[in-house]
């Protein structure tokens, strides 16, 4: 009963796959011949080789923790303005709202940022999360 679940959710894992687009990771139900590694791990194993092509930008995430470029940052928009997308390497993300005037609120409702523009960069600091926002992603609009 084990091996017909493991089979089944490798095979939904490939076809989500196949819907998106991507070719299935090795050792999973489309290569039988492969070494039977299990779904999950087959694919956890495919996403770390996916490029990532959003910019990185420098943070810190935690009380303590040094500045390194370890986070990314995309731009959207919506019918309401422009939104960042700050992610952070464990998955976690901001969302941030540039407003009319350049100032960055939270865009989802959570705590608000503290900001201050240092040059081309706009520090954004969360508690012990801290960000340098370039200010070119923010486009037009001027930092605070």
């Amino acid at each position: 009963m084990f091996s017909r679940t493991s089979k089944t959710v490798g095979l939904a894992g490939a076809l989500l796959l196949a819907a998106c687009g991507k070719a299935p990771p090795q050792g999973g139900v489309a290569n039988a011949s492969a070494p039977a590694d299990s779904p999950v791990e087959a694919i956890k194993t495919w996403v770390e080789g996916v490029q990532d092509e959003r910019p990185r930008i420098f943070c810190s995430i935690g009380e303590g923790a040094s500045l390194a470029q370890d986070c990314r940052i995309e731009t959207i928009e919506d019918a309401a303005s422009r939104v960042l997308i700050l992610s952070r390497p464990d998955g976690g993300f901001r969302r941030l709202r540039i407003a009319r005037d350049g100032a960055l609120v939270a865009a989802d409702g959570a705590v608000e940022p503290r900001t201050a523009r240092h040059g081309s960069v706009i520090a954004v600091l969360f508690g012990d999360e801290h960000y340098a926002v370039p200010v070119s992603a923010l486009g037009a609009t001027a930092a605070p």
